[in-house]
């Protein structure tokens, strides 16, 4: 068995096609076609079905208009009422 130069000498040896700079990384982030969803609100949505349901069938725009809507939520109760009251939300669809 041979051993891995890299790992020998306590480095982390990372394959060339995982290997891109931060400027890369960030133009695939802006083309994704759907906006990524923050953590509170991902765990929120989780939680309430009819609300993901209604979340995944929004357009990218309007998915990203109720997550730009969550940034000044400050905690679990907060982002759990905004998720519950989404369904209600007819004017955004």
């Amino acid at each position: 068995m041979t051993r891995c130069p890299t790992k020998a000498a306590g480095l982390l040896h990372i394959p060339a096609y995982y290997a891109y700079n931060m400027t890369e990384r960030n133009d695939i982030m802006q083309h994704r076609e759907k906006p990524l969803i923050p953590l509170g609100l991902g765990y929120a949505l989780a939680e309430n079905t009819s609300a993901l349901r209604y979340f995944a069938e929004l357009s990218s725009e309007k998915q990203r208009e109720i997550i730009d809507r969550t940034g000044n939520i400050s905690s679990r109760a907060e982002m759990r009422n905004f998720v519950r009251s989404m369904t209600g939300m007819s004017s955004i669809k």
